[in-house]
C-alpha cells in the first residue's frame, strides 16, 4: 500500500514565542529591551523522507530550537503590509575547505537569542566555494 502522505516543499511559521514577546513588549509596564529580531541560524533540520523523497515536517508552534545548526549570522529584515521580508546569505568561504553542510531550515532568533520563527525548504548542500542566499517572507497577519 502506497504512503498517503503528501510531499511538502516548504513551510514557514512564526512561533508562539514571537506573539508572546511582541505582546509583552507592547505593554506600558514592560521594562525590558524592545522586542527585536536578531540573528538567523542555518541548520539541517525538519526534513523527513516520504517514499524516498525529502519532505518538510510540520513546524510546531512551540519549537524551542533547531537541530544541526552549523552557522549563525545577521540578515536583512524589511516590513511592508503585514509581511516581514528577510534576505539571509552565507558567503562562499564560510564553510571550511573540504567540508560540506546540508541546509534545510532557517531559524530566526530574537534579541535574547530565543527562536521566534522558522522557514524550512528542500535540502541544499553548502560547501566552501558555494554561497547561498535565502529570501523569505513571513506573514504576520493571520488571514
Amino acid at each position: 500500500m502506497a504512503n498517503l502522505k503528501s510531499i511538502v516543499l516548504d513551510d514557514a511559521k512564526l512561533l508562539n514565542r514571537y506573539y508572546d514577546k511582541r505582546a509583552l513588549s507592547s505593554l506600558p509596564q514592560h521594562s525590558g529591551q524592545p522586542f527585536r529580531f536578531g540573528q538567523v541560524q542555518w541548520a539541517d533540520d525538519l526534513i523527513e523522507m516520504i517514499d524516498g523523497k525529502p519532505s518538510v515536517k510540520p513546524i510546531s508552534a512551540t519549537l524551542a530550537s533547531l537541530q544541526n545548526v552549523f552557522h549563525s549570522n545577521d540578515a536583512v529584515f524589511t516590513y511592508k503590509n503585514g509581511e516581514i521580508f528577510v534576505r539571509a546569505t552565507i558567503p562562499s568561504g564560510t564553510i571550511a575547505e573540504g567540508d560540506s553542510k546540508q541546509f534545510s531550515a532557517l531559524g530566526f532568533l530574537d534579541n535574547e537569542n530565543e527562536l521566534i520563527a522558522v522557514c524550512v525548504t528542500q535540502p541544499v548542500w553548502v560547501y566552501s566555494d558555494r554561497s547561498l542566499v535565502v529570501e523569505a517572507t513571513i506573514r504576520t497577519n493571520i488571514a
